[in-house]
């Protein structure tokens, strides 16, 4: 541990720079990365809302679109419910109270030179966006929303391109795009 760990919500006390939105309360000044690669993954169990809707296989499928762009995996995975892993996704049935309509969210615990210890991805099982969406259409909902948290969990911000999986709304987008790997590449060269 690299001393006292500062919490992050993404986009939380943000500031727009260059079409990124960066953390701008961050001593790093929104530069958050991680030291190396891969990380340890645990996603806990699927509520008994998306038993059904989803398997944990398909949850991991979403979250690996970023390394469908990279030339190495970002993570390992460990078992279901485990406490040790360096990104976790958790399922709550409530968006934070600052966010009705949110569909999930991610906090990042970074140190005060940017270096993130440790992710944890919120996903809401049943957001208010969903009400008017069908079956698939809320799978499709869900899985997009874990590749957009899963970017904010590496460390990316929102981006203004309404195509960009980092888009605020990426949820409706699918995978990375351009502006999403420009993003990438640089944070990677802080690493």
């Amino acid at each position: 541990m690299t001393g006292p760990l500062l919490k992050l919500n993404a986009a939380q006390g943000s500031a727009n720079i260059g079409g990124y939105t960066t953390p701008s309360s961050h001593p790093s000044h929104g530069l958050l990365h991680w030291p190396q690669f891969p990380l340890t993954l645990v996603v806990n169990t699927l509520p008994e809302t998306l038993q059904g809707l989803l398997t944990i296989a398909e949850v991991e499928e979403a979250l690996r679109r970023w390394e469908s762009h990279l030339p190495y995996a970002l993570f390992t995975v460990l078992p279901p419910n485990s406490s040790h892993g360096q990104v976790m996704v958790c399922w709550d049935g409530q968006p934070m109270a600052s966010h009705p309509y949110e569909a999930g969210h991610c906090c990042r615990y970074a140190s005060s030179k940017g270096i993130i210890e440790k992710a944890v991805i919120t996903i809401v099982p049943q957001a208010v966006i969903d009400e008017r969406l069908s079956s698939l259409q809320r799978r499709n909902r869900l899985l997009n929303t874990l590749a957009h948290e899963m970017g904010h969990a590496l460390g990316l911000e929102h981006h203004i391109d309404p195509k960009s999986l980092m888009h605020p709304q990426g949820w409706r987008n699918t995978h990375p795009n351009n502006s999403d790997l420009q993003q990438w590449k640089r944070l990677q060269r802080l690493s």
